[in-house]
């Protein structure tokens, strides 16, 4: 039975992400299909930083959703195009919410995102997932009669496998609402943060019996199982952390020759699948996390200590875990690999005189770690297909 090649990573749409893919290498674009998680946009949370006073958490999100509504939403179509270009893009909205519960802020992002990316040709699939309002479903069933939208991507949750022949009725009901054949949806199924394979193992077997699942256009399988933060992380010596949803959707796809079909394999990347607002109040540490075969490397380091993170490159760079990640390309494997290594040679510079600039920001960090991880996950797919 044949194993896709494709992957579906699944990101939250923000600068850190957004760089990661626009560097992914040509050769791997055309398998990659991602899932971009739309997030409210970041404000201050001082009303005034002189003093430190603090806005109230209704005022901050308020505030959010304002930035959103009047100029956020609008950025993300040219965004997306100069990112991905014309590829397939899985659209998400369901990290949203306000207060106003007059304004449906998931309409009007999805409505205004997708008319503008019809307008310029992008291919956008929007993301439904079996609890969204009715509103949503109106809102994608007007689009599909129109010709905005000619896909969706059905998100489907461990809750719902476990009354398969309930989920199997809903499947349904939401595609004759949205007047869709079955050739025309995506299934998601979607554990989210896992810490077991056992986890894996049944949702992946309860799948299976999913009624049509041979007719769907494409069935993809995700999972995350990277940790919500470093605090369990060693400062002095690197941590290892299993990749488990590798690993589990591995041996799933792998040992199991009855399946009906095999699915796109689809993960979190170095991000904790889960996400609150309130994180980005939070302090980083300039921690490096690289992505191996099986596991994770952490290589913590500490808030506003910026040096820790060339330290911990010129370390890496030095490790036979790196040359094995980077299957002996090293700084030619992808863009985060080529960014470890500068910052790497960098260190002995900045050891020397602390005021030299180039330690670069969490973000940065973030992209150079996404983009490794993206493209050992495409080495590896290939050799499952090979």
């Amino acid at each position: 039975m044949r194993i896709e090649k494709n992957y579906v990573p699944i990101l939250k749409w923000k600068a850190a992400e957004q760089t990661a893919l626009e560097k992914v290498a040509d050769k791997h674009k055309d398998h990659i299909v991602p899932i971009a998680e739309v997030v409210l946009p970041s404000v201050s949370q001082y009303t005034n930083s002189k003093t430190n006073t603090k806005k109230t958490d209704d005022e901050i999100l308020d505030e959010m959703v304002k930035k959103m509504t009047e100029e956020r939403v609008f950025n993300i179509p040219k965004e997306i195009k100069k990112v991905w270009g014309k590829r397939d893009l899985y659209l998400d909205v369901s990290w949203l919410h306000n207060r106003d519960k007059t304004v449906d802020l998931k309409c009007f992002t999805f409505n205004t995102i997708l008319s503008e990316c019809c307008k310029t040709g992008l291919r956008i699939i929007p993301v439904v997932n079996l609890a969204d309002n009715q509103k949503i479903f109106e809102l994608f069933a007007k689009l599909v009669s129109g010709n905005q939208v000619c896909e969706v991507c059905i998100r489907v949750t461990t809750f719902s496998l476990k009354d398969v022949q309930g989920l199997n009725q809903e499947l349904k009901s939401v595609l004759d609402t949205l007047g869709l054949k079955y050739d025309k949806a995506h299934l998601l199924v979607d554990l989210k943060y896992i810490d077991e394979v056992e986890q894996c193992n049944v949702v992946y077997s309860a799948a299976q019996t999913i009624d049509r699942l041979d007719e769907f256009k494409t069935f993809i399988f995700s999972s995350g199982a990277f940790p919500v933060d470093m605090s369990t992380c060693s400062l002095d010596d690197p941590t290892y952390i299993t990749r488990i949803d590798w690993i589990a959707w591995q041996q799933n796809v792998l040992q199991n020759d009855n399946d009906i079909r095999k699915p796109i394999f689809s993960d979190y990347s170095i991000r904790h699948p889960l996400y609150n607002d309130s994180l980005q109040f939070f302090e980083s540490t300039s921690t490096l996390k690289y992505s191996l075969e099986c596991s994770w490397m952490i290589m913590k380091g500490k808030k506003r200590e910026f040096g820790y993170y060339l330290a911990n490159a010129s370390l890496l760079v030095l490790q036979p875990e790196f040359n094995q990640a980077t299957f002996g390309e090293r700084e030619k494997f992808s863009y985060g690999d080529n960014y470890i290594v500068e910052k790497a040679i960098h260190w002995e510079k900045y050891r020397r005189d602390k005021s030299i600039k180039g330690t670069g920001r969490t973000q940065d960090w973030i992209a150079a770690g996404i983009s490794h991880h993206i493209a050992l996950v495409m080495r590896q797919l290939s050799n499952l297909v090979d």
